[in-house]
């Protein structure tokens, strides 16, 4: 994997930010959470070697406007599990007569958090809410050490040093990031990205 590529994956990373709030969570929290994001590994492994393609509409179906509501790719129990680990999307929408399952596909803007997650952020806001890599005292040097135990699991799953990761606070700061550190450096007027 070339640098580029490297840190292309990890601005792409960044867009999915569950994964890095699942990779925190792994580094500086207990095994149950651990546990949990070796799950999810397993789970996105699955989705990934899965064949199964989507099965269209009959003719039948598709001439109603409610095809979709039954609609399934093969192998759909994969995203259930995955699904039901996310507890927000548990609400239903609509009234008794029409529930509909909440479906959020703004996830660019602000991703849900699994279960894991949100249990590892209770822990931290309790027990370890301090400053990173600014304090001398205990909280402090708590909060950083997972941070850091943080990044060493995020650069082993995207295979990279620890020394080339750099969290920022969402997408938007990460392909800036790269745009102007990298981009200046390595594109001149021309060239297609």
């Amino acid at each position: 994997m070339t640098r580029f590529s490297r840190i292309a994956t990890i601005a792409v990373l960044m867009l999915c930010h569950v994964n890095c709030c699942a990779a925190f969570t792994a580094g500086a929290f207990g095994s149950r959470q651990s546990q949990s994001f070796t799950r999810m590994n397993v789970l996105s492994e699955d989705l990934r070697q899965t064949t199964g393609t989507p099965t269209p509409p009959t003719e039948a179906e598709a001439e109603t406007d409610d095809w979709w509501k039954t609609f399934e790719l093969n192998d759909a129990a994969l995203p259930q599990e995955v699904r039901s680990q996310f507890p927000i999307l548990s609400r239903v929408l609509g009234d008794d007569t029409d529930p509909k399952p909440l479906i959020y596909l703004d996830s660019a803007a602000t991703s849900q958090k699994p279960n894991f997650v949100i249990d590892a952020l209770t822990s931290y806001y309790t027990s370890t809410n301090s400053n990173v890599h600014r304090g001398a005292h205990k909280l402090s040097r708590d909060a950083t050490s997972q941070y850091e135990a943080a990044r060493t699991t995020v650069a082993k799953l995207v295979n990279a040093k620890r020394e080339e990761i750099v969290f920022t606070s969402g997408a938007t700061e990460a392909i800036n990031l790269v745009a102007y550190s990298w981009g200046r450096q390595n594109l001149k007027e021309g060239d297609e990205v």
